[in-house]
């Protein structure tokens, strides 16, 4: 259950379902002493229930854990919309959307209209993006946002809105148009998660009820300012819903004092140093009531930004690597020019599409319009490192882009951030040549984005498997560990010159059964075994080894199995997983997510002339984002026989099928006893024991077994 801090939060709803539409308001508020909301059903009755964030343990993005274009929350719900207002360990306030179940084998469509928002929410995550998915629509411009989805069989949609007001107060209409057909609103924590289900055949009203209204400040804020700038911040907007306002408190350096108090609404301040601030405006009306309002001001000493982007960091001797420069104006300006220094040597080809004027003699460009607040403008161009010859040597040659950003009103002169160096290498990390592996060129493309592809990351497993080599990556063999860190890069979507930091142990179930059937570890070499393939010389057994992870997803997943000479794997067809038959290792090519079984399935096949004795599969565990191994537990040992003891003869054989069955269990019934005493009769020898027969003790002991309901195995 997620604790409240004394007088923070009172969270309330509104909603109303009628057919296929449901209209929600969800407002949440300081209700003085008591935190609670008021059910109205259509009969009038009313009920109270508490409401309260979704206490999470990671951040809201990584809770959705999009993947595949898909939520993988563990929430999901066939046929329903549901809605989790989320608080992350930071206490950051986010609503996460999910329409529809990655489980379900319909798909869907339904819409969400959500107003009330405050202008400094976001948009932080959209399943699908455009570029995946353009049959949904997106219109976020808050305080209203509408959302659209179509999702197919197997897949879900949604959305994460975050950095909600301390206090929102939101309205959500939906229309649930196709396979759709309730509303869940979830709180409580990942362990105990509280589902309110909303029938939509019910019309239901939810409104949260306060004693005491709250003031409700406002104030005007600069949204650009330099250093040293007085600024003027007026709350004259703040309201009083009872009485009025009499006292104005400002913190403007963010941390959490109030050093500033006023019973006017007017207030002077001068920020000294660049960067976005913090202003929050605490008033206070005359019934001693409280609220606050917090918004940002951005400090600037220039008014317009550059940011230069490499596609790589490292490049081979006459490569080419792609340069993106961002421009964006802080205010309103004229006059926009770009000046790059390209090394000696380096030859710069410009985009012929780019609305900005290029001229090639002073790598200069202009740009014709002019610039409005926020607005971006971006110069795209490649450029080609000097060849090998043209080199002094084969050593490294590290190299500096210089850029200038400058413009005509205001008069400006900058210099562009950003990516600025390079480095021109016989040879590059394996990672990166990867990364810019064109899969259909068969060569290296610096100009790629620098992130592994879906088919990159096939490449590179068919290589391993078949020990074949890739252009820069190796020169001898890919490596199995190399494999599962281009899995984590691949699995997490980031970019190979990224520095992922290392997540601790995971320690995940990892555990390994044999199907062998006999008690003892005993596994039954013969020809007439029921494991013996007819013509083959061989029997075959199953084995199965199961990854469950314990409390967070696994990525760059890798297993190693060792077994006896002369024994042979033969894998199970499993999706998603990839095998190099000449070391016995698999990897998993998708993370294995939190509280989801993952199973790898394969089959041992033995000589009938394989030695007797005891034998041991070991086996171990590896994750690439750990940078963890461990051993593989369960079932390990085999004992190899050619004969079997006369009680477990006794207790599986057939008598149906007049033949040994091993996959019988080890309770001796009566027509196995009365078989048991027919061999003793006729002085027969017990098949499969090597020569043995039954003696009179032995058959005493067999009919007690069988009276007795003993099992076998204690003998």
């Amino acid at each position: 259950m997620l604790e409240y801090r004394r007088n923070k939060l009172l969270k309330f709803l509104t909603i109303i379902l009628l057919g296929t539409s449901c209209l929600v308001f969800l407002t949440i508020f300081n209700a003085g002493a008591e935190n609670y909301l008021v059910v109205e059903t259509k009969n009038g009755r009313k009920t109270s229930s508490k409401l309260e964030y979704f206490k999470g343990n990671i951040p809201a993005d990584d809770f959705y854990n999009y993947y595949k274009s898909r939520p993988n929350t563990g929430l999901e719900s066939a046929r329903s919309c549901v809605v989790i207002p989320y608080r992350a360990p930071s206490n950051r306030t986010s609503l996460i959307v999910i329409m529809g179940d990655p489980g379900s084998s319909r798909g869907g469509t339904g819409q969400v209209k959500i107003t009330g928002l405050s202008e400094g929410s976001e948009l932080i995550l959209r399943d699908d993006p455009p570029d995946l998915d353009p049959n949904d629509e997106y219109s976020f411009d808050p305080p209203v946002a509408n959302f659209q989805w179509f999702w197919n069989p197997r897949f879900a949609d949604g959305a994460i809105i975050s950095n909600l007001a301390e206090n929102p107060d939101l309205t959500l209409d939906f229309d649930l148009v196709e396979n759709v057909e309730g509303v869940l609103i979830i709180t409580g924590n990942p362990e105990n998660p509280q589902v309110m289900n909303l029938n939509p055949s019910t019309e239901l009203t939810l409104r949260g009820v306060e004693k005491n209204l709250r003031p409700t400040p406002d104030f005007s804020v600069p949204e650009f300012s330099r250093p040293g700038q007085p600024l003027t911040f007026d709350a004259s907007n703040s309201t009083a819903t009872e009485g009025k306002i009499t006292q104005y408190e400002w913190d403007f350096d963010s941390d959490g004092h109030y050093s500033y108090a006023s019973h006017k609404p007017v207030a002077n301040y001068t920020f000294t140093n660049p960067g976005t601030h913090e202003i929050a405006l605490r008033v206070t009306d005359n019934r001693g009531n409280k609220a606050v309002k917090r918004k940002n001001v951005t400090t600037m000493k220039s008014p317009l930004e550059a940011e230069r982007k490499l596609s790589t960091r490292k490049i081979l001797p006459g490569e080419t690597v792609n340069c993106a420069i961002e421009i964006t104006a802080r205010t309103e300006v004229s006059g926009v020019g770009i000046k790059e220094s390209i090394p000696e040597g380096w030859k710069l080809i410009p985009d012929d599409r780019e609305e900005a004027i290029y001229k090639p003699s002073t790598n200069q460009w202009l740009l014709p319009a002019r610039l409005e607040p926020g607005e971006e403008r971006r110069i795209s161009f490649r450029m080609r490192a000097p060849s090998r010859s043209q080199l002094d040597d084969g050593s490294l040659n590290k190299v500096k882009l210089r850029g200038k950003i400058s413009s005509a009103s205001p008069d400006f002169f900058g210099g562009i951030e950003g990516d600025s160096s390079l480095i021109v290498s016989p040879e590059v990390d394996p990672l990166d040549a990867l990364a810019h592996f064109d899969v259909d060129e068969g060569k290296l493309d610096f100009g790629l984005s620098g992130k592994i592809s879906d088919p990159q990351m096939e490449k590179v497993i068919n290589s391993w498997r078949t020990g074949k080599s890739l252009p820069g990556i190796d020169e001898e063999e890919i490596t199995f560990e190399f494999v599962r860190k281009a899995l984590l890069y691949h699995q997490k979507g980031l970019d190979s010159s990224t520095r992922i930091s290392r997540v601790g142990r995971s320690d995940p179930v990892v555990t390994r059964k044999i199907g062998h059937d006999l008690p003892g570890n005993l596994l039954f070499v013969h020809p007439e075994s029921p494991l013996a393939v007819e013509g083959e010389g061989i029997i075959e057994f199953d084995v199965e080894v199961t990854i469950k992870p314990r409390n967070r997803t696994l990525m760059g997943v890798g297993l190693e199995e060792e077994l006896p000479d002369s024994w042979e794997i033969v894998p199970g067809r499993t999706a998603n997983l990839a095998r190099k038959a000449s070391t016995d290792q698999w990897v998993v090519k998708r993370p294995i997510l939190s509280g989801e079984q993952f199973s790898i399935p394969y089959t041992v096949r033995i000589p009938l002339d394989a030695p007797s004795g005891s034998f041991a599969i070991s086996g171990m565990f590896s994750e690439s984002w750990s940078e963890s191994s461990s051993r593989i537990k369960g079932e390990s040992s085999l004992n190899l026989t050619r004969t079997l003891p006369i009680h477990l003869v006794i207790s599986r054989w057939s008598i149906e099928a007049g033949k040994l069955d091993l996959t019988m269990d080890n309770y001796i019934s009566e027509p196995q006893a009365k078989k048991a005493i027919e061999l003793w009769l006729r002085d027969e020898l017990v098949p499969y024991t090597g020569g043995e027969k039954l003696n009179f003790e032995e058959i005493m002991k067999i009919i007690a077994y069988q009276l007795e309901r003993k099992p076998v195995v204690e003998s």
